[in-house]
């Protein structure tokens, strides 16, 4: 499919948040689906890199932490960090980057192991939601 939505999922080391999203939505035909971490590359099963950023229509970070780390390694997606200084935006809202890309931050703490059905259930839903589905 030509207009499948890209979406990339990112947590710390992805093993569990943001592999568990890949493996969810990446079943979905809608939709194109990778995952990485912000950990250091020797920590992370595949570190977040700005091939994967631009590649990416939609972005979803796990925590505050992954959205600040984003903003602070990979500033040129961020045409005005100036809007955040106040904050960062409470989920559904999302944060504004280059090429009408959002970032969305789902708020789920690093507490669940890989695939786990609690897991799947809130990431189907805040997703779903994120995306109008």
């Amino acid at each position: 499919m030509e207009d499948q939505r890209r979406l990339l999922f990112i947590c710390t080391i992805n093993r569990s948040r943001s592999k568990t999203a890949e493996d969810i939505f990446s079943q979905d035909k809608r939709f194109k689906v990778k995952s990485a971490g912000t950990a250091p590359p020797c920590q992370s099963r595949v570190h977040v890199s700005l091939h994967r950023l631009n590649w990416a229509d939609d972005i979803f970070v796990m925590e505050s932490v992954h959205a600040k780390y984003l903003m602070n390694t990979f500033p040129q997606l961020f045409p005005d960090k100036s809007k955040y200084q106040e904050g960062l935006p409470k989920f559904p809202g999302y944060l504004e980057l280059i090429n009408k890309k959002r970032l969305y931050i789902l708020d789920i703490a690093d507490v669940f192991a890989p695939n786990e059905s609690e897991l799947e259930d809130i990431l189907k839903q805040k997703v779903s939601l994120a995306l109008g589905l």
